[in-house]
């Protein structure tokens, strides 16, 4: 399942290759506020009224895409925006958070 992964030390993109699932995961004791914080100071998004809006362009920068990674990745926000889950300018997807017990 990809998704960015919320710690102290900032946001790290896993499972970059499941196009499938999408989510963000933070440390189950991380209010709203230091959800909010990591994912601006990462650079990676930011936190929206039903989840998290995730920068399409921090996603191809974390990841090491080749040509077939690049179409399935568009195919993602393709589909993702077929659902209402991109921004208007359609540079950010919709994640929900997941909290989960700190590793």
């Amino acid at each position: 399942r990809m998704k960015i992964k919320l710690t102290d030390a900032g946001a790290k993109l896993v499972d970059s290759d499941d196009f499938a699932h999408f989510s963000v995961t933070a440390p189950r004791e991380y209010d709203d506020a230091q959800i909010s914080a990591a994912l601006h100071h990462s650079g990676a998004g930011y936190l929206a009224d039903n989840g998290a809006m995730i920068s399409a362009t921090w996603i191809k920068g974390k990841a090491q895409p080749t040509t077939a990674w690049l179409e399935s990745f568009q195919a993602m926000l393709s589909f993702a925006e077929s659902r209402g889950w991109l921004a208007d300018d359609g540079e950010s997807i919709a994640a929900h958070i997941e909290r989960s017990i700190s590793d």
